[in-house]
């Protein structure tokens, strides 16, 4: 592991050591993918979302809403699948589209310039397409 990883993650450990000690919590913290991101990404956001557990009124980002949609489409699929039914990507396709409208809301935000909610729409469809 590089040093300066290899600090960020002991670092990492401490404080969440740490905060588990003073909210006097005798349990085994959890480590996730995305509680080392944000914590290697800034400590103090780390802090607001997993210790003091901070709630945020902002909506979903664009990327978990794009897979949250194929996440439905193929769940359809495999329901169909388990029904003895062979829906066509096409059909798949239908589904996703239905279900990115239907759950779509000025509340997904956009943030990577030059990027719009149709590029990650075609995206999720390549991505159903491909599977």
């Amino acid at each position: 592991m590089q040093g300066a990883r290899k600090d960020s993650l002991v670092l990492f450990i401490w404080f969440a050591q740490c905060c588990t000690v003073a909210l006097g919590e005798i349990s085994m913290a959890r480590y996730s993918y995305s509680r080392l991101g944000t914590f290697r990404t800034c400590p103090l956001q780390y802090k607001f979302r997993y210790v003091d557990r901070v709630k945020t009124e902002v909506g979903p980002s664009i990327e978990a809403f794009m897979g949250s949609r194929v996440h439905d489409a193929l769940e359809w699929l495999y329901d169909q699948v388990r029904n003895a039914r062979t829906p066509t990507t096409e059909d798949v396709l239908v589904i996703f589209q239905r279900e990115w409208g239907k759950d779509w809301s000025d509340d997904v935000r956009v943030i990577k310039e030059g990027l719009e909610a149709a590029d990650y729409k075609a995206v999720g469809e390549q991505c159903v397409r491909t599977y």
